[in-house]
C-alpha cells in the first residue's frame, strides 16, 4: 500500500490534520516521512522555510491481543529502567500491601509477588531480557508501567 499524502500550504498559525484510510489489512509497517517542500518548489520564498511537527498519533481500530492497557500514573517509578537484577518501585504507597504482577510482551503473567508495607524492591533476575509490564495493585490503587530488562 503506497502513496498517501497531504500537502499543505504555507501558514503561520498551528493546523490541525487527519489523513485518514482504510486499507482492508492490517498493516505491520508505516513509514511517515515530512518535509517542508517539494524538489519542484523553486521559488526564493520557499528558501530557509521551517515545518515544525508538534505531534503525530496513529489511531486504529481496537486490537483483541492480550496486551494490558497501559494506564500510567505520574507517581509510579520503576528504576533503574533498564534492569537486571533488583528494581525499585516508587508508587507512593507506603503503609498497605501491594499486589505486583509482571507481564511479558505478549501478555502472559510471568510472576506475582505480594509486597509487605513499606517494602519496594523486587528481584527480576529470573526473568529474561525483554519487555514487560508492571502492575502494581493496592486497594482501588492500579497502575502499569514498562520495563526492559537486559541480562
Amino acid at each position: 500500500i503506497w502513496g498517501f499524502g497531504l500537502n499543505l500550504e504555507a501558514s503561520s498559525v498551528y493546523k490541525y490534520v487527519e489523513i485518514p484510510f482504510n486499507l482492508g489489512q492490517v498493516p505491520d509497517t508505516a513509514i511517515v516521512q515530512f518535509q517542508s517542500s517539494q524538489w519542484k518548489d523553486t521559488l526564493v520564498s520557499n528558501v530557509g522555510s521551517d515545518l515544525k511537527v508538534d505531534e503525530v498519533h496513529f489511531k486504529s481500530q481496537p486490537l483483541t491481543t492480550a496486551i494490558p492497557i497501559f494506564s500510567f500514573h505520574d507517581n509510579f517509578i520503576v528504576y533503574p529502567n533498564p534492569a537486571s537484577g533488583i528494581i525499585t518501585l516508587n508508587t507512593g504507597i507506603h503503609n498497605e500491601t501491594m499486589i505486583v504482577n509482571i507481564y511479558n510482551d505478549l501478555g502472559t503473567l510471568e510472576k506475582t509477588l505480594t509486597l509487605k508495607p513499606n517494602q519496594h524492591s523486587i528481584n527480576i533476575s529470573d526473568l529474561r531480557s525483554g519487555m514487560y509490564t508492571i502492575e502494581v495493585k493496592s486497594g482501588s490503587y492500579t497502575a502499569k508501567q514498562k520495563l526492559v530488562v537486559k541480562n
